[in-house]
């Protein structure tokens, strides 16, 4: 979000903008899962699953992108004090949002940035194809732990200050179980079950944070249901074989997927997924002879409303808005 958002501002303003994605598509988190073949395919989101704005300047984005046709007001079920506005979800996915927002964009898939350095006048930018991208002004939106890997890479150090800035910022792990079904769940309307203290007890597995039905949140397709893990799982989890791993998920939450409706299972490891903890800046510009900025859902800026979950897209938002008027 943070790159898509510089990159449309930045281009609105007459500048020519190269994006470098290292998927196979954009969108980071705002990821969907083709899991089968089948025609319509079984779809599920495993990242972020809807976003709740909390600043008016995101939610004026979420309502031109409800008004284009590409999302929803879904209101999630649950009414924790960190869940404070109607849900907005993609409606054919997450990563239809992110794919219409890159539209009209110079975007490169599956480039995955491997060194960085200055030439003349400006950056050179070489990626694991090979490939060179010479550009005047650089952002990196990568999560910090993996700039700092780029930069060490690259030969390139930072002056102490910005080296501890980037240092600040770290994240969460999150494991998503994807199931698709062959008859809807017993997730109640509208689609989407936080644990609490009613919740968590009947299921034999504490461990989960976010339990969604695909299809009440506007998925087409056969049913599919998502499982988010809290941090904590996660990481006890992580190098864990993932097929037991979804398959002692399921049967901790066979309350709300009953195991018979379960025809295939897949699980993503994220280990980047939403930050623990951010800087109070909407980005860091480097002390370096060219322009370099780094931003990302790691920087919250001076929004304490976007300190916490689900708030790292809009902090993305912000952030990438922010570094492209610092370059304009």
């Amino acid at each position: 979000m943070a790159g898509l958002t510089a990159a449309r501002h930045l281009v609105q303003h007459g500048h020519t903008v190269t994006l470098l994605d290292k998927g196979r598509g954009v969108g980071g988190r705002m990821a969907t899962r083709r899991m089968t073949d089948t025609d319509p395919p079984a779809r599920a989101d495993h990242g972020l699953p809807y976003v709740t704005p909390q600043t008016p300047e995101f939610q004026a984005l979420l309502d031109q992108l409800v008004d284009e046709g590409v999302m929803t007001r879904w209101l999630p079920s649950d009414s924790a004090d960190t869940i404070t506005a109607p849900g907005y979800a993609g409606i054919d996915g997450m990563n239809a949002v992110a794919k219409h927002l890159s539209d009209g964009l110079t975007v490169y898939t599956s480039e995955t940035v491997v060194r960085i350095g200055t030439r003349v006048a400006g950056w050179q930018v070489e990626t694991e194809s090979g490939n060179l991208y010479r550009v005047d002004n650089l952002l990196i939106t990568m999560p910090a732990p993996q700039a700092l890997s780029l930069l060490k890479r690259s030969g390139l150090t930072l002056s102490d200050i910005d080296q501890n800035v980037l240092q600040q910022v770290s994240y969460q792990p999150c494991i998503a179980v994807l199931a698709s079904l062959n008859q809807t769940s017993q997730i109640p309307a509208p689609g989407v079950l936080i644990p609490t203290d009613g919740t968590a007890q009947p299921t034999g597995f504490d461990g989960w944070t976010m339990l969604i039905d695909n299809g009440q949140k506007g998925i087409p397709g056969p049913p599919t249901a998502t499982i988010l893990l809290n941090a904590e799982d996660s990481q006890t989890y992580f190098d864990d074989d993932l097929t037991a791993v979804g398959q002692r998920v399921l049967t901790g939450l066979s309350h709300w997927i009953p195991a018979g409706s379960v025809e295939l299972v897949q699980v993503h490891r994220w280990r980047f997924s939403l930050p623990a903890t951010q800087v109070n800046n909407w980005y860091l510009k480097a002390d370096t002879p060219f322009p370099l900025l780094f931003g990302g859902d790691g920087f919250s800026g001076t929004q304490p409303c976007l300190l916490q979950w689900p708030n790292g897209l809009e902090s993305a938002f912000w952030s990438g808005r922010k570094m492209a008027e610092q370059l304009l």
